[in-house]
C-alpha cells in the first residue's frame, strides 16, 4: 500500500505538484472528512484524562443562534467530539506541565526546596521538591452546621468516628496540628473517635498515593487496624497482608486527571489478604465488589488515566452489603465516601453483616429507619475535612 502511495506521489511530482502541497491537501481532506464522521458516530460522554463531562452537539435553536450561544456550543462540541481531540489536548497539557515542572526544578536548588511549597499547576503544589502532588495547605473548609447537627440525635449508642487526614488539612512547613479532627470530634460527640495520624511529611508519603487523594495500601492497612481496635478492642486480631503486589502499570489518580500532570509515576501497589468468604450485594443486586481477582491474574488496563483504585477495590455505590459466610457476630453500618472502598472488605471480615452507605447517592437517608430495619449494632462514620462542608452527608428522616 505504501509503495502505491509513493508511486502516485511521484507521478504528481512529475506533473509539477510538490510533495508539500500533496501533504497539505491530505490533511485538509482528512480534517473535513473527520467532521461528518464526528457528527455521525456515537458521542463521547466523559473524558477520564480531563476528569470532566464532554460537550455534545445540541439541536439547532434559532434564539441561541441569534444570541451567538449556539455557535459557541457547536465549537465546544467539535473541540470535544472531534476524532483524537482528547488525546491531542491531553498530550499538549502533559508536555506543558512537564516543561513547567522542569523549569521550576532548574531554578530551585536543594536548599530552596527545604520545607517549602512550590506551585506546579493551577491549585496544585509539591513540597520539598518531592514528586507528590498536593492540593495546598490548611485549606479552610467551613463546616456546615446542618450536616453535623443531623448526627447528634441518632438512635444508636455505639457510634464511632474515624477521620482521614490529608494534604489540604495540613501544613507541612510548620509543626503539624490536628485542628480539623479535634473540632469535628468535639462537635459530633461520638462514643469514640480516632484518626489517621500524619505527624510529618514522611508519614504523608508513606500512607498516600503520589497523585491521588485516597489512602494507598499502607495507609489502608493502618486505618483498618485503627478502626478495628476502636470498634472491637485491643485484643481483636486483625488481618495481615500475605504479600505485597506491585502491578506493571502506573497509577495516575484524581490529582493527575484534574491537573493533567502525568509524569509523577507510581506503580499501582496493593496488599494481598486471605479474606473470608462473603456474599456482596450492590444496590440490592448480588454481585462481586471490586476486581482483585482480575488484577492478580494480570487482567487490567494500562491505559493512561485509568482509576485503578476504583477498578481494583470497587467503585462508589449508594449501598454495598457484605454478608460474612464465616461465624461472626454483629451488624455494622458504615457511612463514608470513597475513602472506605479499600478497607470495606477488611472491616467486614470482623462482622456478620456490614452495610456501607454513600450518602451522595441519597436525597433523604432515614438513618434511624435503616438501623432498625437491618438490626445495626454499631455505626462507623468515616470522613475527611471536605465531607462535612456541604449537605451531601446530611442525614434525613425524623
Amino acid at each position: 500500500m505504501l509503495a502505491d502511495i509513493k508511486k502516485k506521489i511521484t507521478k504528481l511530482n512529475k506533473k509539477g505538484i510538490k510533495t508539500a502541497d500533496i501533504i497539505f491537501l491530505f490533511f485538509v481532506f482528512s480534517f473535513f472528512l473527520a467532521i461528518p464522521i464526528t457528527v455521525i458516530r456515537p458521542a463521547k460522554v466523559y473524558s477520564v484524562l480531563e476528569n470532566r463531562n464532554l460537550n455534545n452537539f445540541q439541536p439547532f435553536n434559532i434564539k441561541d443562534f441569534i444570541k451567538g450561544e449556539y455557535q459557541t456550543k457547536m465549537e465546544d462540541a467539535i473541540s470535544d467530539q472531534l476524532i483524537a481531540s482528547q488525546t491531542i489536548k491531553t498530550k499538549v497539557l502533559i508536555h506543558k506541565n512537564k516543561t513547567s515542572i522542569i523549569l521550576k526544578n532548574i531554578f530551585f536548588n536543594s536548599k530552596e526546596c527545604d520545607n517549602k511549597y512550590q506551585k506546579v499547576a493551577n491549585n496544585f503544589y509539591i513540597f520539598n521538591c518531592s514528586d507528590y502532588l498536593l492540593y495546598g495547605k490548611n485549606i479552610n473548609y467551613p463546616l456546615i452546621n446542618e450536616t453535623i447537627d443531623s448526627y447528634l440525635n441518632i438512635s444508636i449508642e455505639k457510634k464511632y468516628f474515624y477521620f482521614i487526614e490529608k494534604d489540604s488539612s495540613l501544613d507541612f512547613s510548620q509543626t503539624i496540628n490536628h485542628n480539623d479532627y479535634e473540632e469535628i470530634k468535639k462537635r459530633l460527640g461520638f462514643i469514640e473517635s480516632d484518626y489517621l495520624k500524619i505527624n510529618t511529611y514522611d508519614d504523608y508519603e508513606k500512607f498516600m498515593y503520589k497523585n491521588d487523594h485516597h489512602l494507598n495500601h499502607e495507609g489502608t492497612q493502618k486505618a483498618y487496624e485503627d478502626i478495628i481496635k476502636m470498634l472491637k478492642g485491643e485484643n481483636e486480631e486483625t488481618l495481615q497482608p500475605i504479600d505485597e503486589i506491585k502491578f506493571d502499570v502506573y497509577f495516575h489518580g484524581s490529582k493527575s486527571r484534574v491537573s493533567s500532570i502525568y509524569n509523577f509515576n507510581e506503580k499501582f501497589t496493593v496488599y494481598e489478604y486471605n479474606l473470608p468468604n462473603m456474599e456482596t450485594y450492590i444496590n440490592g443486586k448480588k454481585q462481586e465488589y471490586g476486581n482483585e481477582g482480575e488484577y492478580f491474574n494480570g487482567n487490567y488496563s494500562a491505559e493512561l488515566g485509568i482509576n485503578h483504585y476504583a477498578k481494583f477495590y470497587g467503585n462508589d455505590y449508594g449501598e454495598v452489603i457484605f454478608k460474612n459466610l464465616e461465624e461472626k457476630s454483629g451488624n455494622l453500618l458504615i457511612i463514608a465516601a470513597s475513602y472506605s472502598n479499600s478497607m470495606n472488605k477488611l472491616i467486614a471480615s470482623h462482622f456478620k453483616e456490614t452495610y456501607v452507605v454513600d450518602l451522595r447517592y441519597y436525597k433523604d437517608f432515614d438513618f434511624n429507619q435503616y438501623v432498625k430495619e437491618n438490626n445495626i449494632d454499631q455505626f462507623l462514620f468515616i470522613a475527611d475535612n471536605t465531607t462535612l462542608q456541604n449537605l451531601d452527608f446530611k442525614l434525613g428522616g425524623e
